[in-house]
């Protein structure tokens, strides 16, 4: 095998373009189109979508750990690993806290056989972006060990009622660790500490065994997009395990609601743990800290900033909206019934024959022929494929229904 075919066996190494590898033809040379994109992702995703009520955490601690070795400097990601994972993670960061409002995420950075810590523990989306703008190292080996012990020490002190998870963004096929790192994991669990790992090379064999340990999730991702979907998988709070469920009595988690005021004068408070100057600011209700911006942690009494709308906004993760059902419209004209009225149910699904076109009750937009619909099992309203994406992912509240 001479060295052009052994380029060309390896996808990352061609320069192919999107519509070249995706459009497909069928025998008599029509171009056969994907409805609605990739729907086997989308149906993968819905398939792994969890709507019981069960036990999450809704205040989440997350040490956000970036692999930024020699492999992070890779073309097989265009134009680089780093770019990629940089762009990706500035989504996933404003995705995050737009879902869990009252959660923080510190940042830290592997390279060279040691961890570093980028930004302290913050529920501040602008001050992790910026810092992640900066990060431009790729050089020396990387470390699991040493990431693992960063985490540690940053979520040890976290109390009960936090949940303290850690997410690697690995590129490296291999760890140069400084000693056994079957302690640190068995640190890791006993500080109840969810690991989890994308990997971006390969599956390896140490990186699956943290995860299946800790009770967190292994994934390898094999291009941007996939990457983007694994992240997105990750923003919801994990269900609880047993192994890592805190103690059954309940705590009282102390949390106040700052007042904000304006001065003429430009005046020092601090933002996130550092001093800042400005006049517009949050005075804490204990200490009178005056804080930029929050959800945050008060620097003087360590009092939990928060507004009401935060708390109410993770309140969908513990009742989630139910599944839709799936229903396919035929060509004679069967719609889904949008009406309170109901004449006939077959398959748990609302149908209504004799309509010539369903309206989505989300966009407003004509459901047509062939296209599948989705139906509220409780409000009965229809909905296109995006529309029961948003609501799901995004909106958390059924249009048709109180839910």
């Amino acid at each position: 095998m001479d060295d052009d075919d052994l380029a060309s066996s390896y996808r990352w190494e061609q320069t192919v373009s999107a519509w070249d590898s995706e459009i497909r033809e069928d025998d008599s040379g029509n171009i056969i189109a994907t409805q609605y994109g990739d729907q086997h992702r989308i149906h993968k995703a819905k398939e792994r979508r969890v709507t019981e009520s069960v036990r999450r955490g809704l205040i989440r601690y997350l040490v956000l750990a970036i692999d930024c070795s020699v492999s992070a400097a890779e073309k097989d990601y265009r134009p680089n690993r780093l770019s990629v994972i940089k762009s990706v993670l500035e989504d996933f960061i404003l995705h995050f806290f737009d879902q869990n409002p009252i959660s923080q995420i510190s940042m830290t950075q592997i390279y060279d056989r040691v961890s570093e810590k980028l930004t302290d523990l913050s529920g501040n989306p602008k001050a992790h972006i910026q810092r992640l703008r900066q990060v431009l190292t790729t050089e020396g080996l990387a470390s699991l060990q040493n990431a693992l012990i960063q985490a540690i020490d940053i979520l040890q002190h976290i109390p009960d009622y936090g949940h303290r998870e850690l997410l690697i963004i690995y590129n490296s096929l291999s760890s140069t660790d400084p000693g056994n790192i079957d302690n640190t994991i068995d640190m890791a669990v006993k500080n109840k500490i969810r690991v989890s790992i994308v990997c971006l090379s390969a599956e390896i064999y140490i990186c699956k065994k943290i995860t299946e340990k800790t009770g967190g999730t292994f994934s390898v991702a094999t291009d941007a997009s996939h990457l983007i979907e694994i992240l997105k998988t990750l923003v919801p709070p994990s269900p609880e395990t047993s192994s890592f469920a805190s103690s059954g009595k309940t705590e009282f988690v102390y949390m106040g609601f700052p007042r904000r005021v304006l001065d003429v004068n430009e005046n020092y408070g601090f933002d996130g743990k550092h001093p800042s100057l400005g006049s517009a600011f949050y005075i804490c209700p204990r200490c009178f800290t005056k804080t930029t911006d929050i959800p945050t942690q008060c620097c003087s009494c360590t009092l939990q900033l928060n507004f009401s709308s935060h708390i109410a906004r993770s309140h969908h993760h513990i009742f989630p909206v139910p599944n839709f059902e799936e229903v396919v419209l035929d060509s004679i004209g069967t719609g889904v019934n949008v009406g309170p009225k109901l004449d006939v149910n077959i398959n748990n699904a609302l149908i209504s024959p004799g309509q010539n076109e369903v309206i989505c009750c989300g966009c407003s937009e004509t459901i047509k022929n062939e296209d599948i619909c989705f139906v509220c099992p409780t409000g009965g309203g229809s909905y296109c494929i995006e529309c029961d994406l948003f609501i799901h992912d995004n909106l958390h509240n059924c249009s048709c229904c109180d839910l």
